[in-house]
């Protein structure tokens, strides 16, 4: 074996190639966006025209839960073992809690659940959705190398951010056509 001061550094050595590993990553992290696009389009107008609540009301909502959404990122580290999963469980668990927040906001409006109810799932979502991107962003940092995680994250910011200005135009017309979001049908 060659002499310690000689041996290639870790960082040396060429990296398998993980390209498609990225992408994927990618692809998780605009449906992440997405979802939180559809969930800003759709519950101001759910909070507004199916529980009535003022616009300065629905601000004050999506304020505290984006605090709530940081202090569960803070408090995560001091939380029992038993709660900090390694990946890919850890990002697993927050896709399921954001199915899970979705189909009971969606059952909570069905069976006329209070607003608490509503703002509490929105409240989950919104932890969940932060938390998932958290590991993503970790996950595409941790596999690829600067110039490609630059390419994958610009790429994938520009896509959601086009879906998104799609969505606000499409819930604009909906709502001058009288038609309901689709979260209230």
């Amino acid at each position: 074996p060659p002499p310690p001061e000689t041996a290639a550094a870790p960082e040396d050595k060429p990296r398998p190639s993980s390209h498609w590993i990225d992408w994927a990553l990618a692809g998780a992290f605009v449906g992440t966006e997405l979802q939180w696009n559809l969930l800003n389009a759709a519950v101001p107008v759910t909070l507004a025209d199916g529980f009535d609540f003022p616009a300065s009301w629905i601000g004050s909502v999506f304020a505290v839960g984006c605090l709530s959404s940081f202090a569960y990122l803070f408090t995560l580290p001091y939380l029992p073992k038993t709660l900090q999963l390694h990946r890919p469980l850890n990002l697993l668990t927050t896709y399921f809690g954001m199915t899970a927040a979705w189909t009971l906001m969606t059952v909570s409006l069905a069976i006329s659940l209070p607003a608490s109810a509503f703002v509490t799932l929105v409240f989950l979502f919104l932890a969940m959705a932060t938390a998932s991107l958290v590991v993503l962003l970790e996950c595409i940092m941790g596999v690829g190398d600067a110039a490609t995680t630059a390419k994958v994250l610009g790429t994938s910011e520009v896509v959601g951010c086009l879906f998104g200005m799609c969505g606000s135009y499409a819930g604009g017309a909906l709502a001058d056509f009288g038609i309901p979001a689709p979260f209230l049908a």
